[in-house]
């Protein structure tokens, strides 16, 4: 009818993402930097050729797809520094902080699948990542980024990393936490810090933050106008934006 609006609602159990049209364009990625190796190749570390079927994303043979991985493993292996961090293009690139424990995060879970990753390698990153927890100075972003924002995203995400092998003590957890929580820039960093909390020890504060953390989340997701909110966890107060 003329001058009438139509308004469509869907009810399903599921989160409204759609991971098919993103592995899809992450197929797709034309360059070779850090990230874009990382992210074309880390679906299929993740997920197995029945859960592309689920979600209708033509997949390559078994060993194309594990040719694949393994080319992107040595790939981001040459962007490898001697300091055990690594480049944006190469390993003469300035080091990508919170890249590197994007990388790292990936290499563990190659290796876990079955796929190898040089140990010295992977130990040689897991110490740098330990460094940026322990030494907030080693963390320089670049110029026209938030440093105290950057800073804090990259070290959180090295310290979730190094709890999920155990490689992060409770007083390098609370310390970082207390260092960190009113720098963090969105609700990813804040998930990050209760997950390394409650994987180094201290399950309360760590499932306090994640529940907050989600909560928050869902405001989000039912008010699209939501940008900015403040609220006390663990003995400190928060703003930060959506993401």
């Amino acid at each position: 009818m003329a001058g009438t609006i139509g308004v469509q609602s869907v009810l399903s159990a599921a989160p409204p993402i759609d991971i098919a049209g993103h592995v899809t364009q992450l197929e797709a990625y034309p360059y070779g930097c850090l990230e874009q190796t990382v992210s074309g190749i880390y679906p299929h570390v993740l997920l197995s050729i029945s859960d592309f079927a689920r979600l209708g994303i033509n997949q390559s043979s078994p060993d194309e797809t594990e040719k694949k991985i393994r080319t992107g493993i040595q790939r981001l292996l040459e962007k490898q520094k001697s300091s055990g961090g690594f480049g944006l293009w190469n390993a003469n690139s300035p080091e990508g902080f919170w890249l590197t424990a994007y990388v790292t995060d990936f290499l563990l879970h190659a290796g876990q699948a079955g796929f190898e990753v040089p140990s010295k390698r992977l130990e040689k990153a897991l110490e740098r990542l330990a460094i940026y927890v322990r030494r907030p100075a080693t963390v320089r972003p670049a110029p026209y980024s938030s440093t105290r924002h950057t800073r804090a995203s990259a070290r959180v995400y090295a310290a979730f990393v190094l709890a999920r092998v155990h490689q992060l003590s409770l007083g390098d957890a609370r310390a970082l936490y207390r260092d960190v929580k009113d720098d963090l820039p969105g609700l990813l960093g804040h998930v990050q810090a209760g997950l390394f909390l409650y994987l180094s020890g201290d399950t309360a504060l760590g499932t306090e933050i994640i529940d907050v953390s989600l909560a928050r989340a869902s405001v989000i997701q039912r008010d699209p106008t939501y940008t900015a909110a403040t609220t006390a966890a663990g003995s400190g107060t928060w703003r930060y934006p959506i993401f």
